[in-house]
């Protein structure tokens, strides 16, 4: 029986945790090969069909890397989930302004 995303390759940002891991994790169920892009040093999870790239999605030429990460890995990119989110603690009446920089892309 073939799989639905068989011989398709995923990058998802946020992937190491919450709706990115979810996913993820749908996306090899269905079996696809999988890059997750997480801020996070190491991943929270493993797969065979998994690959981990530690970057800030917001920082300069991170998505050129990215994309090289993953072509590396599978030598091609098919679907590309951008779900990485930042939370900011507080509402903007209280947001510091080192956050709303950050949230603004300053």
């Amino acid at each position: 029986m073939t799989s639905k995303h068989t011989g398709f390759s995923a990058v998802v940002t946020g992937g190491n945790s919450g709706i990115g891991r979810a996913t993820a994790t749908k996306l090899i169920a269905e079996g696809a090969r999988v890059l997750i892009v997480d801020v996070q040093s190491e991943p929270t999870w493993t797969d065979a069909h998994l690959r981990y790239c530690q970057a800030d999605v917001a920082a300069e030429g991170s998505p050129a890397d990215i994309i090289t990460c993953a072509i590396d890995h599978f030598g091609q990119l098919d679907f590309l989930i951008n779900n990485a989110g930042m939370v900011g603690g507080s509402d903007v009446a209280h947001m510091t302004d080192d956050v709303w920089d950050r949230i603004s892309g300053r």
